[in-house]
C-alpha cells in the first residue's frame, strides 16, 4: 500500500493527517528531506574537502546533473507547463532572493561552527510562515500555528548539543539575513510551483552555482585535485540537493510553502538515522528528543490543515 494512501485514509477522505492531494505533498517532502538530510553524513565519505568548497561543488553538481536530466528525460514526463516569459518578473525576483540567500549563507557559515549555523538557519520556518501571512495572504488556524512553533522548538534543540567551534555576531547576522531570503524564496517558489519542478529546480541550482563558484574562487578556496573526490562531491550535489529540490518544489505545490518547510525540517533527523549504517554513529539523546518533538509539531500542523480542508468541503474535520 502506498504511503500517501495510508496518510489519506479510505476513499481519499480526511482522516488522521490530510486530504489526498496534501498526502502526496507530505510523501514528496519526506523523501526530499531524507535525501537532503543524507547529505551531511554522506559528505564525510567524499574525502578531504573543505566544507565551503564542498558546498560549492554540491551546487555545481546539482546544476550539471539536473541539466543532463532535462536533456534526456522522456517527453511523457513533461506533464506540467514550462517556465514562460510571463513568469519572468517572478523569476527575476526569485533569482535575486536565491542569490542573496546563497551569498549570505556562505559568508555566514564560514564564520560560525556547523552546529550553531544549523541552529540559526532554523529561523527559516517561522520566517516563511510570517512572510506567507504578511505578504501572500496565507492563513493558519491555531493548531497549525502551534505546529509551526513546536517544529521550531524541535529544530532548536540542536542548540543544546555542545558547540564544536566558534561563532561571531557578524556571522550569525549573515545567516539570519540568509534565512529571511530563503523564507522569501520558499514563498516565491510556491507561486511558480505549478510549473515544471525540474525546470525550476535546475534554474535555482544554476543560480546557486553561478554565485558560489566565483565567490569561492575570489576568497582563494582550494578545490580537490583528485578526480574521484571531485566526482563524489558532484554526485552528492545531484542526489542530496538537486533531486530533493525537485521533490520539495512538488511538496510546496501540494502543501504550501510553510507546511512543506515544516516537513523538510525532518532532514536533520533523517541525516542522523542514515549516519548509523553509513558512519556507525548512533543519534544522541538530543537528536532522539528532537525527532519526537518535530513529529508532534508536524502532526499539529498537518492535522490543522486537514480540519481547514474538511470545513471547506462542508464536513467535520478529524478528531
Amino acid at each position: 500500500m502506498k504511503l500517501s494512501t495510508l496518510l489519506q485514509g479510505r476513499r481519499g477522505s480526511t482522516t488522521l493527517f490530510i486530504p489526498r492531494s496534501r498526502a502526496r505533498g507530505v510523501v514528496y517532502g519526506l523523501i526530499g528531506a531524507v535525501l537532503f538530510g543524507a547529505g551531511a553524513p554522506l559528505s564525510r565519505l567524499v574525502g578531504d574537502v573543505d566544507h565551503l568548497v564542498l558546498s560549492v561543488l554540491v551546487y555545481v553538481g546539482a546544476a550539471i546533473g539536473l541539466s543532463v536530466i532535462t536533456l534526456v528525460r522522456p517527453g511523457r514526463w513533461r506533464t506540467l507547463p514550462q517556465l514562460s516569459r510571463a513568469d519572468l518578473p517572478l523569476i527575476s525576483i526569485l533569482v535575486v532572493t536565491t542569490s542573496l540567500a546563497q551569498l549570505f549563507q556562505i559568508i555566514g557559515t564560514a564564520r560560525v561552527s556547523g552546529d550553531i549555523g544549523a541552529l540559526a538557519l532554523s529561523l527559516q520556518l517561522p520566517l516563511t510562515a510570517v512572510i506567507a501571512v504578511a505578504f501572500f495572504r496565507d492563513r493558519f488556524n491555531l493548531l497549525e500555528v502551534i505546529g509551526v512553533l513546536v517544529v521550531c522548538i524541535g529544530v532548536g534543540l540542536f542548540g543544546l548539543e555542545p558547540a564544536s567551534g566558534a561563532s561571531d555576531v557578524l556571522g550569525m547576522t549573515f545567516i539570519a539575513v540568509s534565512s529571511v531570503a530563503w523564507a522569501l524564496d520558499s514563498n516565491l517558489t510556491q507561486r511558480l510551483s505549478g510549473r515544471d519542478p525540474l525546470a525550476l529546480a535546475r534554474l535555482k541550482a544554476i543560480v546557486a552555482a553561478a554565485i558560489s563558484l566565483p565567490l569561492a574562487a575570489l576568497i582563494g578556496a582550494e578545490f580537490p585535485g583528485d578526480p574521484a573526490v571531485l566526482a563524489r562531491a558532484l554526485g552528492l550535489g545531484l542526489v542530496c540537493f538537486g533531486i530533493p529540490e525537485i521533490l520539495i518544489i512538488t511538496s510546496i505545490r501540494h502543501l504550501g510553502a510553510t507546511r512543506a518547510e515544516a516537513v523538510s525540517a525532518t532532514a536533520p533527523f533523517a541525516g542522523a538515522i542514515i549516519a548509523i549504517p553509513a558512519l556507525g554513529t548512533l543519534p544522541s539523546r538530543t537528536t532522539s528528543i528532537m525527532a519526537g518533538v518535530i513529529a508532534g509539531g508536524l502532526w499539529c500542523l498537518l492535522h490543522g490543515a486537514s480540519r481547514v480542508a474538511a470545513e471547506r468541503r462542508g464536513r467535520p474535520g478529524p478528531g
